[in-house]
């Protein structure tokens, strides 16, 4: 049986980390090396990551350098012929790796992904689903504008080989894993997506203080304009058009959010800016229409626009959705 390595990021989690770890060891795939990597916690979580008595717990503790470190931190210390990601918060039905391994042993691929729940529940049933799973190509993948893909590395299992050469972006407080989720898409070139809901995305009350500053954080506009420098190298012509499109949404989202919030105008401004200078680029490429008259109408009135996004709904909405989709 091929080794799996579960890698955990852990920072002040002491309230979620037993019923995270837990869910791990219960899983029916027993071959695996639980990394649990502290990241300087200041609470119990470092404690509670020493008192697991399992042999394939492996613990790091570590000064407090954010996620993106602690999972590389975890990339370095496996030894599985296989990689999956689960936040300390989060946690996972019994038979998670087992069905992701699954999926890629049969399609004969190197990534796999299931999808998410998210929500507030603390011992969530997951429900028993008729299994079903889509190969996309990586083209295809993202032309489609009905695709289940998220643009996260939870939710999904990736061979070792992935990570040659490839981890994290560090010092980025947002979107730091679409980087790697992205690039580990396209040097694997496909990937089999099934239905079955097996991650339960827990949001904690933590998560949710988190995201009430008004300030805008521009994290997202380097991780994309990295993403294009990335498919330059390759001359992906094509893929570079969407990820400049995706930027566009992107940053009409974040301008639409901004406006409600009421967040500080030069945010509003440099939102504009850049979605002026990405739309300029690819104006004439081909997208589906309801994306292309959304990206052309909020270019000539991006304040009216966002009043009826915000009241109506047109098309960020739709994205928003499909985002945090279960």
């Amino acid at each position: 049986m091929d080794l799996v390595s579960v890698i955990v990021p852990v920072y002040n989690s002491e309230k979620y980390i037993n019923r995270c770890v837990e869910s791990i060891l219960d899983q029916t795939y027993q071959n695996l090396e639980i990394i649990l990597v502290d990241d300087g916690s200041a609470d119990k979580s470092g404690k509670i990551c020493d008192s697991y008595t399992d042999s394939r717990v492996k613990v790091i503790h570590q000064r407090n350098q954010g996620v993106s470190v602690a999972r590389n931190s975890g990339i370095d210390e496996a030894k599985g012929e296989w990689i999956c990601f689960i936040d300390s918060d989060d946690y996972v039905s019994t038979d998670y790796i087992e069905y992701l391994l699954g999926l890629c042993k049969k399609h004969s691929l190197l990534v796999a992904q299931c999808r998410t729940v998210r929500g507030t529940d603390s011992n969530y049933s997951f429900p028993n689903e008729k299994p079903n799973e889509k190969v996309w190509e990586i083209g295809d993948l993202y032309e489609s504008p009905n695709r289940d893909f998220r643009g996260i590395v939870c939710g999904k299992i990736f061979h070792i080989s992935i990570f040659d050469n490839l981890r994290f972006w560090t010092g980025k407080r947002i979107a730091e894993d679409e980087d790697v989720a992205f690039k580990a898409v396209y040097k694997a070139r496909r990937i089999v997506i099934g239905n079955r809901h097996l991650y339960y995305y827990f949001m904690s009350q933590e998560s949710a203080t988190r995201t009430k500053s008004t300030a805008v954080n521009f994290d997202f506009v380097e991780i994309y304009e990295n993403r294009i420098r990335f498919l330059e190298e390759y001359q992906e012509i094509r893929l570079i058009e969407i990820t400049k499109k995706e930027l566009c949404i992107r940053l009409m989202m974040y301008y639409i959010e901004a406006k409600r919030k009421r967040s500080p105008g030069k945010d509003k401004e440099r939102l504009i800016k850049n979605f002026k200078q990405y739309y300029g680029e690819i104006k004439h490429a081909s997208f589906p229409k309801k994306e292309s008259y959304a990206l052309k109408l909020f270019r000539m009135m991006p304040d009216p626009f966002s009043f009826l996004e915000n009241h109506v709904g047109i098309i960020a909405k739709n994205k928003m959705a499909r985002e945090k989709k279960i």
